[in-house]
């Protein structure tokens, strides 16, 4: 398995000494509340966040709330998924999803009932 590269975020995290858990309860401190999970969903790139949680996080960890938090949605982009999942191609996408799974699903019961 591949190893996600270190995020800009995730470099300030551990340089700073703080574990996920700290960083969302400085946060929440901050009035901008947030879970453990979601900070480590935004480190990762898998969730952007709202712009006031970007701001107290690129504050509790000495960032560029935009800079470095487009870094991390960059390199963990999926060309697989549009950019914009309001993008014409987003709902495009789901149907053939929905259809695969439809079909995968349909194909596994009539296997079932020989």
């Amino acid at each position: 398995m591949e190893q996600e590269p270190a995020s800009p975020i995730r470099k300030a995290r551990i340089r700073l000494g703080l574990t996920l858990s700290q960083v969302a309860e400085r946060c929440t401190d901050q009035g901008v509340p947030i879970s453990e999970g979601q900070v480590s969903r935004i480190e990762r790139g898998h969730a952007a966040g709202r712009p006031e949680t970007r701001v107290a996080l690129a504050g509790i960890l000495g960032l560029d709330a935009y800079g470095d938090f487009e870094k991390v949605e960059c390199a963990s982009a999926n060309p697989n998924r549009p950019a914009n999942p309001s993008s014409p191609a987003a709902p495009a996408e789901r149907r053939t999803r929905r259809a695969t799974l439809a079909a995968g699903t349909a194909s596994s019961l009539s296997d079932e009932a020989v």
